[in-house]
């Protein structure tokens, strides 16, 4: 009530920002503080909280800088405008080499510029350290945020994530503590979702991040589509599932798995390990018919896509064959012995002239 009959008195004023700031009511404090220096112009301490809690607190630069250039020109000699003046310039070139370096797509040089080294800490670290030290000096309030490092650390998550860092998850994980909507944190929750095959929740966070971020829409399309020729194989046939190998698999690989299936699924050595002629047959289809998609460079950008080359309204190459070239094996019995013949035919099948 008393500041209701005298509105003009500098001291209910700070007392009341002071009040302000405990009850985390920041942005309200630091406009009783500007009242404050509206009334005496030349008092440093108020402009060097507005200053620091602009820069610091709202990731402000323009405002922050504004204001403790205004301490100085009221205290040219005041130590604490200039170094705070100082830190935050520097604060503010390196924010700004190390966003310009994202924006190049220069991911790793960017994570350096952020992280630092042993040698030299980097630009979370330092802000980390001056907004610890403002706090202790009571030149930010203890309840307010401090967007600046928070911002920091998005980049960080953005940084390393984008060059598959090992600490990629650590920093996002912390972004999307400090905002649930970050647009970096989702996109790398979706990206990290992707590789364990929950496609779903993928999805649902790759919409989160294009909610948050309209302006993004290049970032996310890629992964979402992705994701969802994902879902759209999970439902069908997964040509890399029945291979066993990873989307991203080289030629060599594809091989590799395919031989290796072909081997255990092959009749003879399926028959030794109990499994049926039939199903062996078919085991083998799927994975002759999985070689051929994978194998070939155009049938597997297809596939990729979205669009099953095998898919029931196209003719299926495979139909009724279950090796390649159109010829199974033979199955002939002599004197109550089982003896089978396998003719693996030229026309381009299998690679393993088994």
């Amino acid at each position: 009530m008393a500041i209701l009959v005298a509105s003009r008195s500098p001291s209910l004023r700070q007392l009341r920002a002071r009040c302000r700031f405990e009850r985390g009511e920041v942005e309200e404090g630091m406009g009783d503080l500007h009242h404050v220096l509206q009334m005496r112009p030349g008092d440093t301490d108020p402009r060097v909280l507005i200053s620091a809690t602009t820069f610091y607190g709202l990731g402000d630069f323009d405002n922050g800088l504004a204001q403790i250039r205004k301490c100085l020109h009221s205290d040219p000699d005041s130590k604490v405008c200039k170094k705070l003046h100082k830190q935050q310039k520097l604060i503010q070139k390196t924010y700004t080499k190390a966003q310009g370096q994202l924006n190049k797509g220069q991911s790793t040089t960017a994570g350096r510029t952020l992280i630092g080294n042993a040698e030299e800490p980097g630009l979370v670290a330092k802000i980390r350290e001056q907004v610890e030290e403002l706090r202790q000096d009571g030149r930010i309030p203890a309840k307010a945020r401090t967007r600046l490092y928070e911002q920091a650390v998005e980049m960080v998550c953005q940084a390393y994530s984008e060059s598959n860092h090992r600490e990629a998850q650590k920093y996002c994980d912390e972004t999307l503590q400090h905002d649930s909507q970050s647009f970096w944190g989702l996109v790398h929750r979706a990206k990290v979702l992707l590789k364990k095959d929950e496609l779903e929740a993928a999805i649902e966070a790759l919409n989160e991040a294009a909610a948050a971020r309209p302006d993004k829409q290049d970032k996310v399309n890629p992964i979402l589509k992705k994701a969802q020729v994902a879902l759209k194989h999970s439902k069908t046939k997964d040509y890399y599932k029945v291979l066993g190998v990873a989307r991203d698999a080289d030629e060599r690989q594809i091989k590799s798995a395919y031989r290796k299936a072909s081997k255990q699924y092959h009749p003879d050595k399926a028959a030794k390990q109990g499994v049926g002629k039939e199903q062996a047959e078919k085991k083998m289809a799927s994975i002759n018919e999985a070689y051929e998609v994978l194998s070939d460079p155009e049938l597997r950008a297809r596939f990729d896509s979205g669009d099953d080359p095998n898919s029931q309204e196209r003719t299926n190459p495979f139909q009724g064959q279950p090796f390649p070239g159109g010829k199974p094996f033979m199955f002939q019995q002599q004197g109550g012995q089982a003896n089978f013949k396998f003719h693996f035919g030229g026309g381009g099948g299998g690679p393993f002239g088994f």
